[in-house]
């Protein structure tokens, strides 16, 4: 898995930025249809009345400066509001990024 900056998201037709609401908090949010799994930023996440929750595998990331982060703990079940359409999404917490979230096609 890898992740963008903003810098390589405005060079890509791929990707989509935006701004939706979680948890009644407005967030910066990168739509990533390549991407297997969802994130959220770990200052983000503090934000969301949610607790963590390990997963039952480690996930290995890849950032676009070669550093690789290893995360565990997700979130799951959040409410994500975009526009008047509701869904839910689980959240795999990851350090700190650009975007507040990541949203792949999990």
């Amino acid at each position: 898995m890898n992740v963008l900056t903003q810098q390589e998201t405005q060079a890509s037709n791929a990707v989509l930025e935006g701004t939706i609401c979680l948890s009644i908090n407005i967030a910066q949010v990168l739509f990533d249809p390549g991407a297997t799994y969802s994130f959220i930023s770990s200052s983000f996440a503090t934000k969301i009345n949610k607790e963590s929750e390990p997963m039952n595998f480690q996930l290995v990331v890849s950032t676009p400066v070669g550093a690789e982060l290893i995360t565990i703990m997700y979130y799951k079940g959040c409410e994500i509001i975009i526009e008047k359409m509701k869904t839910q999404a689980n959240l795999i917490k990851l350090g700190e990024i650009e975007y507040d979230l990541i949203l792949g096609m999990d």
